[in-house]
């Protein structure tokens, strides 16, 4: 957050970012509130009141796929008025984490796994450094296809020693216009999805006197993805539709990564 806070307060568009499609820093600081409040809604959607735990959906993933339901309110105005499902599983792969973040970062790669791009290739048009790490950034990423101009992604990428996440939502190119422009972003529609990778550590028994005590085991990536359903209950389309989703993003991901190996 104080990286964030340094760098709604530059004086000038640092040079990098000039040949984005932010062209004041007005428009910069709106679409970096735009990403902060992404960023919020995702982690709240993680606490998940009310979750159900379908554990026959195991997409060889650790406890299932968990799904939450909850309604939207009039105070809300970036939502719509109805019902939001949000869904979640985890998946360990035996590869270093930094490699999983670096993959899913890269806008190159996203339509190896991302069904938001079609299997379109895809491309940053915007560039926020969020933190001194290259990885520690928001973009706009939008596909190559001139027919596809309608909608693009808003993403945040964040590397720690903790873990990392990627967290993105679509939105309509008209709707982000509005916060390159500068103009009031909170009150703009978003639903966000995201990837959280942590390393999987175990004790490292042979470790010498002052060395780590423990080594990495692969990582382990969870994967939250929210749609809109109609109603205020659980129903089978809403929870195919959710399913779908999460099954398709996490063994896209899971079979490009391992084919890279």
């Amino acid at each position: 957050m104080c990286e964030r806070s340094l760098g709604s307060n530059v004086e000038a568009i640092p040079v990098e970012e000039t040949i984005g499609v932010i062209q004041t820093l007005e428009g910069r600081n709106s679409v970096i509130k735009l990403a902060d409040r992404m960023v919020k809604m995702f982690c709240e959607c993680l606490t998940m009141p009310g979750q159900v735990e379908l554990n026959h959906l195991t997409l060889d993933s650790i406890g299932g796929v968990r799904v939450s339901i909850r309604a939207t309110t009039d105070d809300d105005a970036s939502q719509p008025n109805g019902t939001v499902v949000t869904a979640a599983t985890t998946l360990w792969l035996p590869l270093p984490a930094q490699k999983v973040f670096e993959f899913l970062k890269d806008p190159t790669k996203r339509s190896q796994w991302n069904g938001l791009s079609c299997g379109n290739p895809m491309h940053e048009i915007a560039h926020i450094s969020n933190g001194p790490y290259h990885g520690n950034c928001i973009s706009v990423i939008k596909s190559f296809i001139p027919t596809q101009r309608q909608m693009v992604i808003l993403q945040e990428s964040f590397t720690s020693s903790v873990g990392s996440y990627v967290i993105y939502a679509p939105i309509d190119r008209k709707t982000m216009d509005v916060a390159l422009r500068g103009e009031d972003s909170k009150e703009l529609p978003i639903l966000p999805y995201g990837l959280i990778v942590c390393s999987k550590n175990q004790a490292n028994l042979n470790a010498p006197f002052g060395a780590s005590k423990s080594i990495e085991d692969g990582s382990l990536i969870t994967l939250a993805a929210q749609t809109y359903a109609i109603g205020q209950v659980l129903n089978v389309d809403s929870l195919n539709d959710i399913n779908s989703q999460l099954a398709s993003t996490i063994l896209n991901v899971k079979d490009a990564l391992m084919s890279s190996i």
